[in-house]
């Protein structure tokens, strides 16, 4: 029995697309965006399929990945939608784990999909209710497992806008299916997930940062072979869905469920850490806490570090901070001695990452106003305490604090700064640059042989917006920096409790061609 008509036209398309990337290497490959990629071969092939789908249905409209939308009836509810090639970066590396995905989409859900396995010689086909089909040959989903008889295909992380906050959720949901699933596959194409998944070679499909050209075609395959596909909250899929889901009967149900666990822990202010210090050497509280934070060229905040360390950025800049807030210190189950424990403290930092991954705070100075404190820091954490003349003032919504330096110098160098206390954030208006310069749980300082590092523990900062009043600064320039060009980003948190670990030797950079 002959194909339809619109399917016939599918299968053309899917043909010359796949001869191109067979019988094509890509010669130019181009960034488009953060970590993501196109090459010419990509391009090409939307192109091809673009213009023989218009020759062939000039009525219906065309959304491409690369190209956008076109056609002559834009706006309308009925498109085609294709990924020219899902799995760029693999197909680009020579492996065969890519495909060309091609769907017919009317009022948000996909009604044809056809997922072409040019390097593996498979194409999956289907249409709505006429079943789904692997090179002509009907196929089903496996037979229902259990989770811990699962093998769940897991999509890639986000890059671009928004990856911070899906990468914290996807690595907390590989956690959470690492222990609890049979295996946990990660294959770089969302189309060979869904159509393996149709096809029976794995039970499950979970992926967390969606567009509609890499699932469209995937899903309706998947849903004709008897999958059921949603949202990973449990809704109902469609094209404008942020993520997808797709698995047969309980299985589905106790996905939904993980996702929803893996949710659980991460905090509505934003990421939370997921290490606890179980054997803290201080309890800290610290209070009415204001973050300023200046963008600065990487290369000059670089110049700065010790080896090991690589600055951090965020938005293409390295960030420095100026904290300020007053510290109460618990110290071994002692209770507090107010006029030793408790005082305020101004510490200029930066974000690093070590050569292992590990993400960090590095501080350039810390300013405290007790002279034990500060040695006690500068000998234990081998932190650049010093010790600082210093006060704060608070009535009602406005704060204030002042420092001016005793030792060890520059003496005399001092930072006031006054602001006003604005309105909490919602969770939705939090960004990933907040979370970025808030988020911390390690610190490194220096040390001989080695980096020395410790940990940190506290729930996410409860962050208000703030104005700020006035602002006069030279630790920043004390700490070697150029001053600032442009005011500072301002956030202002009321308290938070701090568990801080014992320091120990960081592990250092490995010098047989492994590490930096």
């Amino acid at each position: 029995m002959p194909p339809p008509p619109l399917l016939e036209y599918a299968f053309e398309a899917l043909d010359q697309a796949g001869d191109l990337i067979r019988t094509r290497r890509p010669t130019v490959i181009t960034a488009k965006g953060d970590r993501d990629s196109v090459t010419d071969v990509d391009v090409a092939v939307e192109r091809r399929v673009r213009d023989h789908l218009a020759g062939r249905t000039p009525d219906i409209d065309f959304l491409g990945e690369e190209e956008g939308h076109a056609g002559p009836n834009r706006g309308t509810s009925r498109c085609w939608t294709p990924d020219p090639i899902d799995g760029t970066l693999n197909y680009a590396a020579g492996s065969p784990l890519c495909a060309v995905a091609l769907a017919l989409v009317e009022g948000g859900q996909p009604v044809l999909g056809v997922v072409d396995l040019p390097f593996l010689g498979a194409r999956y086909w289907a249409t709505n209710g006429g079943g789904a089909f692997r090179n002509g040959e009907v196929i089903r989903v496996a037979g229902r497992a259990k989770l811990d008889q699962a093998i769940v295909a897991l999509g890639d992380f986000a890059v671009g806008p928004g990856a911070d906050r899906l990468n914290g959720l996807q690595l907390r949901m590989a956690a959470l299916l690492a222990g609890r699933a049979l295996r946990v596959r990660m294959l770089g194409s969302s189309a060979i997930d869904l159509a393996w998944l149709a096809d029976g070679k794995h039970h499950a499909s979970v992926t967390l940062s969606n567009r509609p050209w890499d699932m469209a075609a995937g899903v309706v395959i998947a849903r004709e072979a008897g999958a059921s596909v949603c949202d990973v909250d449990g809704s109902e899929y469609s094209l404008a869905s942020g993520s997808v889901l797709a698995a047969a009967g309980e299985l589905q149900r106790d996905l939904v469920a993980l996702v929803a666990d893996a949710r659980a822990t991460m905090s509505a202010h934003g990421p939370t850490c997921d290490t606890p210090v179980e054997r803290a050497a201080m309890l800290n509280w610290w209070e009415g806490v204001t973050f300023l934070h200046w963008p600065y060229d990487p290369d000059v905040v670089q110049r700065l570090l010790l080896p090991g360390l690589e600055v951090e950025t965020c938005d293409g800049a390295a960030w420095v901070g100026l904290v300020l807030f007053r510290m109460r210190v618990g110290v071994l189950r002692l209770s507090p001695v107010p006029w030793l424990l408790r005082f305020p403290e101004t510490n200029v930092r930066t974000y690093v990452r070590s050569h292992d991954g590990t993400s960090g705070v590095w501080f350039f100075s810390l300013d405290a106003a007790r002279l034990g404190p500060v040695l006690v820091g500068r000998s234990t954490y081998r932190l650049q305490y010093c010790w600082s003349k210093m006060s704060i003032a608070r009535s009602g919504a406005t704060i204030s604090y002042a420092t001016r330096r005793r030792w060890p110098g520059p003496h005399g160098a001092r930072s006031e700064v006054g602001i006003e206390i604005g309105e909490p954030y919602a969770p939705t208006d939090l960004s990933d640059l907040d979370h970025f310069l808030t988020a911390r749980w390690a610190m490194f300082s220096p040390g001989k042989p080695a980096l020395h590092h410790a940990r940190a523990f506290h729930e996410p900062w409860p962050l208000h917006r703030a104005r700020i009043l006035h602002l006069h600064d030279e630790l920043v320039r004390a700490s070697g920096l150029p001053d600032p060009d442009r005011e500072p980003l301002a956030h202002f948190a009321p308290s938070v409790e701090v568990r801080i670990g014992w320091p120990s030797r960081f592990p250092p950079a490995r010098t047989d061609g492994v590490g930096l």
